[in-house]
């Protein structure tokens, strides 16, 4: 259904608005834009080009290392096993004589304690998406500095006080990146780094970054589009012709008009439109609008508020973490990136 309705879309719109669309923005979840390419709305005058829903393209690096992480676990479980077997079979040593044990002159020294190194958990994962989103956004005119700033985020969370990999974090005392700040300010010989991926982690996560920074995918990223606005007003669709329920083709077009109304301005419109239907309009009527318009506001200037992105954000991992076990025992059918 979603691919006909696309075709439509497309082949209508010299006939409707005089114009041709040369792009399409997708979340690489369906096949529509490969039936678009075959079907040639606009025969061979204008090839249609995809460019990518940022916000879709930014859970591929969670998706990817989720499936990343669970490989590691295992592997890490292999040869904890081989490991194991492996103190079984050596033979027993003799006791150390009373001198060694007690810490005498031939005493065997401690080995120094490894630094602690960060772990691919989903937490981490959640974070590295986040950063790979906000680097597409933020240099979105520019493939480059795209390329430069998502592989920043991952050599800094890499960096050790050894081995500082910091040459793609932007420079200067108002660098997100310490380490940059550090230096910009004099202080970098005392600056410490916090714990950096663990070298398993980095190996799994490379190949990751190499094949989410080509010149391909990034190309389609620069805009930063996303499908935010088509998603909203597609709810409010939905709320008034839901889709579990059948709804003939007058009932949508009204709910989508009515939709289309709530959604840039409100309950106003619905009232002129009742007015010209010859139904009388209150004061009652006319408050409650008001009050609808004004609560619209306060709830938008409440999402913007940091508290309240954290809570959603807490949200949102919740639910992942739940969709997992289901993907799991289901198999997945929808997701990131799986059309490509």
């Amino acid at each position: 259904m979603e691919i006909d309705g696309m075709l439509e879309i497309f082949k209508r719109s010299e006939e409707i608005h005089n114009a041709k669309y040369g792009f399409y923005i997708g979340d690489g979840d369906t096949k529509t834009f490969k039936m678009l390419l075959e079907a040639k709305p606009y025969g061979d005058e204008l090839t249609i080009k995809k460019k990518e829903c940022v916000l879709h393209v930014k859970k591929r690096v969670y998706k990817r290392g989720n499936e990343a992480r669970k490989r590691l676990v295992q592997l890490k479980k292999a040869k904890k096993q081989i490991a194991d077997k492996q103190v079984e079979t050596e033979p027993k040593r003799k006791r150390a004589r009373s001198s060694i044990a007690k810490g005498g002159k031939n005493a065997i020294q401690k080995p120094a304690a490894e630094p602690k190194k960060v772990q691919l958990t989903l937490k981490l994962l959640t974070t590295l998406s986040e950063y790979y989103g906000l680097a597409v956004r933020r240099n979105s005119d520019s493939v480059e500095n795209m390329r430069n700033a998502i592989w920043a985020t991952f050599y800094h969370k890499s960096s050790t006080d050894e081995n500082p990999q910091h040459q793609y974090c932007p420079s200067g005392g108002d660098s997100w990146c310490e380490w940059r700040k550090a230096e910009a300010n004099g202080f970098q010989e005392t600056y410490s780094h916090p714990p950096a991926l663990d070298d398993d982690v980095q190996e799994v996560l490379k190949p990751i970054y190499e094949d989410l920074t080509t010149d391909d995918l990034l190309e389609r990223c620069t805009g930063a589009n996303t499908q935010n606005n088509n998603e909203s007003f597609n709810h409010c669709v939905w709320q008034l012709a839901p889709k579990h329920i059948f709804c003939g083709k007058q009932t949508v077009e009204i709910a989508t008009y009515c939709a289309a109304c709530t959604f840039n301005e409100g309950f106003d419109p619905l009232l002129k439109i009742m007015e010209t239907m010859g139904c009388t309009i209150g004061p009652i009527a006319a408050d409650f609008a008001a009050k609808y318009k004004a609560e619209r506001i306060k709830t938008a200037d409440r999402r913007s508020s940091l508290d309240s992105k954290e809570a959603r954000t807490a949200r949102r991992n919740e639910i992942s973490a739940e969709n997992e076990q289901f993907e799991e025992a289901e198999g997945i059918l929808y997701g990131p990136g799986i059309a490509d």
